[in-house]
């Protein structure tokens, strides 16, 4: 048995030579003869090995493999001896015998192999099972928020490449939602690396437009407002009530306006919504006021065009409900609701300011008779009514008059027509000296000293005198020269009359009390009521100019007004300046200051420099004592200089005693602050500033209160 077994082991190992041999043999014939080759060639036809393997000869084996999953087929090239690695695109296996490549696609080709003993076996490869990529677009419209969704579908898995798109769990179907119609093409690519270009025409989606439609209901005099779009909205329009169908917004309007509005569709597209309500009826409104000069009151009327609702209990309303009237006995300025018939509210304002409740302003005018009596003269700005029966009415109302024979003191009220009271201050004293001549001619002097501030003094000839005098005014017929003091005076003054004879008078001014008591005011003062403070007793004022160097933007805001009071109303006053000077040039820039502001003016009480402490001069440098002697001295000089002999310096007690104590400064006169009952300083002073919380007739809040000592 065993012999058999060797003997049929030769028999096929000599059979396996020839075929060998023949082999060698036919491929040598193929290379040398071609008609050959093709003739092996045919004999060396494929032989197939079931549905997915055949031969290529003897020596290679195709076999292929398709992935249903995957759509890719394997192809395996298989060999009976060890291959060269020579195809990069193939994997080779590790026995060498194996080349292994996936095919995505669909193809045809011819590729050679060769074997480790230099043979090369062309093998035709046929990939046709592969089952080629197809995509469907399909398109799905929505109704509520007016988009389209866009879908794509493969019949095979598709990659994960279009970051604006969703792919489904299955990696066969991109969708997408559009809110805006277009047209495009876009890249898919499946999980072969196919790649499909697919055509998109989004045109189902419809334009958004809105319309705006109005209806007014007369017995609710209230507008219906839609806004109606061609597409679904957004709920942003909290005022407003969107429809079921969330394309009608609607409104109801009670007052008309004219306004836009924005709405948003459901794709986030706004547009806005013109709306101009203007159906509502609402009355319409006019104020008027009636006068009566008589009674002093105003008659105030409402008047509408549509019926008011009777809503204004202090306010009498018309039969016709149409005309609200009120009688008013005081100004005012106030705004008051009124309601038409139909609810709508309107604010009518009010602005009454004819109504008299102003004192009425009163100058109070002396004047010597001829028969040596005094007519005091009370002229208003205003009617005045008849409350003074010892007095006398003007024609004109405007002017009471009163002749006295002595000398009066006392304060009287005076009223115009309406009620509105002045109190006025009635101040005068008279005296009279006659003198006989020789040659029987008289001379009369007499005085009327008013308000202890002014005496007017006539000399009265008997026979006309010249006009030799200068400081004296000579009357049109030459019988009389009036002169007026503000200060006691003890002179003798001679008189020339028309015939040569020259005649000396005495003058004897001195019934002035040695003191006045008066105020110093600035713009912080506000405006003065000159006239309240003139009857309150004040004699005099201390006006302040400016503070500074010469700029018109350091003017004191009030002194041109308070300056003109004071001379319109005869109250005795004197300017001074804020000094904020460094060194004599600032000083003498001061001096500019007023000089430029007093011009055409007669401060017959002087000009005064103020120097103080402030934060000005400390942060920039405080002035030595000996500086500030020398631009008191150069402001004084300036002063003087230009025609104003009185000139002074204010300062407080301390700044006189250690900064201002220099004998340069004694020869001017000095105004010293001390807030207190009494003045310590031990120098001359014609000024003392005793309070800075002085209350006046006249000045809102407080005011510095000054004597001044004649």
């Amino acid at each position: 048995m065993k012999n058999k077994i060797i003997l049929k082991i030769i028999t096929l190992l000599l059979c396996f030579g020839i075929m060998f041999s023949g082999y060698v043999n036919a491929n040598t014939t193929l290379n040398k003869d071609k008609t050959v080759k093709e003739y092996n060639k045919n004999i060396d036809s494929v032989i197939q090995k079931g549905n997915n393997e055949r031969a290529v000869g003897d020596k290679v084996t195709v076999r292929e493999e398709y992935n249903q999953s995957t759509n890719q087929v394997t192809i395996y090239i298989i060999s009976n001896i060890e291959l060269k690695d020579t195809k990069p695109t193939w994997q080779l296996s590790q026995d060498r015998k194996t080349y292994t490549k996936v095919f995505s696609t669909n193809q045809t080709y011819s590729t050679p192999v060769e074997n480790i003993n230099g043979e090369i076996i062309d093998v035709q490869i046929n990939v046709t099972k592969i089952v080629p990529t197809q995509v469907d677009v399909r398109y799905e419209y929505n109704e509520n928020t007016n988009q389209v969704i866009a879908y794509i579908t493969s019949n095979v898995e598709l990659k994960n490449t279009k970051p604006t798109w969703q792919l489904s769990q299955d990696r066969k179907t991109y969708a997408k939602v559009f809110s805006a119609n277009q047209t495009y093409s876009t890249p898919v690519e499946d999980k072969n690396g196919q790649i499909i270009d697919v055509k998109l025409e989004i045109t189902q989606i419809k334009d958004f437009t809105i319309t705006v439609e109005k209806k007014y209901d007369e017995n609710t005099n209230k507008v219906t407002a839609k806004i109606i779009s061609s597409v679904p909205l957004q709920h942003t329009k909290p005022t407003w009530e969107l429809g079921q169908d969330r394309k009608t917004y609607t409104k109801v309007f009670s007052e008309n306006q004219k306004y836009s509005t924005p709405v948003q569709d459901t794709n986030g597209n706004i547009l806005m919504a013109e709306l101009d309500i203007k159906e509502v009826k609402i009355a319409k409104i006019t104020t008027d006021w009636a006068y009566d000069y008589n009674t002093n009151k105003v008659t105030a009327m409402i008047k509408s065009d549509t019926e008011l609702q009777d809503t204004k209990p202090t306010w009498k309303l018309s039969e016709d409900k149409k005309i609200y009237t009120k009688v008013f006995t005081e100004n005012i300025s106030y705004s008051t609701p009124v309601v038409d018939k139909y609810g709508n509210i309107i604010e009518v304002k009010f602005n009454i300011d004819a109504i008299d409740l102003t004192s009425p302003e009163v100058l109070v005018e002396y004047k010597y008779t001829d028969d040596d009596k005094v007519i005091v003269s009370l002229k208003a700005n205003e009617e005045l009514g008849e409350t003074k029966p010892n007095w006398t009415l003007s024609g004109d109302k405007m002017t009471y008059q009163h002749t006295f024979t002595t000398d009066q003191s006392y304060f009287t009220y005076v009223e115009d027509v309406h009620g509105n009271k002045t109190k006025v201050k009635i101040e005068f004293k008279m005296k009279k000296y006659t003198y006989t001549e020789s040659d029987n001619s008289t001379i009369k002097v007499r005085y009327l000293y008013i308000d202890k501030v002014r005496a007017e003094v006539d000399i009265i000839s008997s026979v006309k005198m010249k006009d030799t005098k200068p400081t004296w005014k000579l009357s049109e017929d030459g019988y009389k020269y009036t002169k007026v003091f503000t200060e006691n005076s003890i002179y003798s003054t001679p008189i020339e009359d028309i015939n040569g004879r020259v005649k000396n008078v005495s003058i004897l001014v001195n019934l002035f009390p040695n003191h006045l008591t008066g105020i110093d005011v600035s713009k912080h003062q506000g405006k003065i009521d000159w006239v309240k403070v003139k009857n309150s007793g004040i004699d005099f004022a201390i006006i302040r100019c400016g503070y500074g160097k010469d700029d018109i933007s350091q003017d004191d805001q009030m002194f041109k007004y308070n300056v003109s009071e004071c001379e319109r109303l005869g109250i005795p006053y004197g300017i001074y300046i804020y000094s904020y000077a460094l060194n004599v040039e600032g000083a003498l820039s001061e001096a500019d200051h007023v000089l430029r502001l007093v011009r055409g003016h007669n401060p017959e009480l002087g000009i005064w420099y103020d120097l103080e402490d402030d934060d000005y001069k400390i942060s920039n440098g405080m002035p030595s004592n000996e500086m500030f002697v020398e631009m008191a001295v150069a402001f004084c000089e300036k002063i003087k200089s230009n025609g104003y002999s009185k000139v002074g310096i204010y300062a407080n007690l301390y700044w006189f005693n250690y900064k201002l104590n220099n004998p340069r400064i004694d020869v001017y006169e000095k105004w010293v602050a001390q807030w207190g009952s009494s003045c310590s300083y031990n120098k001359p002073y014609k000024m003392w500033q005793y309070t800075s919380q002085g209350k006046v007739d006249g000045i809102t809040g407080n005011v510095d209160m000054n004597i001044y000592y004649r």
